[in-house]
């Protein structure tokens, strides 16, 4: 694997570290503030593939198909990463807090249906 399907993959679990940081501070040690800019550090993730699969074209690196799929993820990442963050904390609120109502069913599955 090359150094852009790495990040991808280094992105997303920095995606997902991020979030549940950011839930854990904000429910279990009751650090809304902290919990909160750990949730606004999500987007920074974007800009390090950006930067990353920007840097790696300039300096006149072949084109591959982690290379097309950087940019899928980073859509996906900003279309859906506010909606992604809100069904995480309504569950772990719910779930691990015993905060709040029972969160309905996603709807995730109708996506697949079109």
């Amino acid at each position: 694997m090359n150094l852009i399907a790495w990040t991808i993959v280094a992105c997303e679990v920095g995606f997902w570290i991020f979030i549940i940081a950011g839930l854990v501070m904000r429910y279990i040690f009751n650090q809304k503030r902290i919990g909160i800019l750990l949730l606004a550090m999500t987007p920074v993730v974007d800009l390090i593939l950006i930067l990353v699969t920007g840097i790696d074209m300039y300096r006149g690196g072949e084109p591959t198909t982690a290379d097309a799929i950087a940019p899928i993820y980073i859509a996906v990442s900003i279309i859906y990463g506010k909606s992604i963050i809100q069904w995480a904390d309504e569950r772990f609120a719910y779930y691990v807090k015993r905060e709040g109502p029972k969160p309905i069913p996603s709807c995730w599955y109708r996506i697949c249906e079109t």
